[in-house]
C-alpha cells in the first residue's frame, strides 16, 4: 500500500470520528422516559402548554442525558415564548438552549432514581387549530408506561378534529370545556392535532 493510500485511510478514519453524533461517542445512557401528562389550554389565538415528563435512571450510577424537545413552528404556529423547565421535586430550573424548532435541556439524575420535569411555554396560534409533536416519544424505543392529555377550549367552541379518538371525558370548568384522554403502554401513532370553530 503506498503512502498516499495510508494517509487517505487515516484521514477518512479521523473524519468518521468527527462525524459521529455525541450520543454515539459516549456510552449509552440508562435514563428512560416513562410518563407524560400534558395540558393544552387553548384560545383562538394562543396555546399555553404545561407538561409533566417523568424519567427513570435504574442504573447504579448517576446518569446525564441531553434531551432535545421539538416545538412545531410553522405558518400556523408562531415561535414559542415564556419557556420554563424545572424539576418538580425542588422547583430548580434546568439549563436550556433555545433554537427555532425547539430547545435542549440536560437531565442529571442520581442512581436508581425517578424524577419529573415540568415544561411550560406558550405559542401564538394563527388559525383555530393547534399541533404538538407527540411521536418523538417513540425515539426512546419503548412504550410510555402512562400518558394523559387534557385539552381546554373556551366554552361553546365546536371541535372539528380531535387529537385522538372521542375524549374519555368532556366537562365544563371555569368557562372552559375540558377534554381528556388516557393511555397505558402508549406508542403514539401520529402527532397531536386539534381544530375547532
Amino acid at each position: 500500500m503506498n503512502r498516499l493510500a495510508v494517509i487517505l485511510i487515516l484521514l477518512l478514519g479521523v473524519a468518521g470520528i468527527f462525524a459521529q453524533s455525541p450520543r454515539e461517542m459516549y456510552p449509552p445512557s440508562y435514563i428512560s422516559f416513562e410518563i407524560e401528562q400534558l395540558t393544552f389550554d387553548l384560545s383562538d389565538s394562543l396555546m399555553v402548554f404545561d407538561g409533566l415528563f417523568t424519567f427513570s435512571n435504574l442504573s447504579a450510577l448517576p446518569e446525564i442525558e441531553d434531551i432535545y424537545f421539538p416545538i412545531l413552528v410553522d405558518n400556523e404556529q408562531a415561535y414559542f415564548d415564556s419557556l420554563s423547565v424545572i424539576w418538580t421535586s425542588s422547583g430548580y430550573p434546568l439549563r436550556t438552549i433555545k433554537q427555532k424548532g425547539g430547545f435542549w435541556f440536560t437531565l442529571e439524575m442520581p442512581d436508581r432514581s425517578m424524577e419529573t420535569v415540568r415544561i411550560r411555554y406558550q405559542q401564538k396560534l394563527l388559525h383555530k387549530q393547534a399541533k404538538y409533536i407527540v411521536t418523538t416519544a417513540n425515539s426512546w424505543a419503548k412504550a410510555l408506561v402512562y400518558a394523559s392529555y387534557e385539552v381546554r377550549l373556551p366554552e361553546g367552541k365546536k371541535v372539528i378534529h380531535y387529537p385522538f379518538d372521542t375524549p374519555k371525558e368532556a366537562t365544563l370548568a371555569e368557562g372552559k370545556q375540558v377534554m381528556s384522554w388516557e393511555f397505558h403502554d402508549f406508542v403514539p401513532q401520529r402527532d397531536l392535532f386539534i381544530q375547532w370553530e
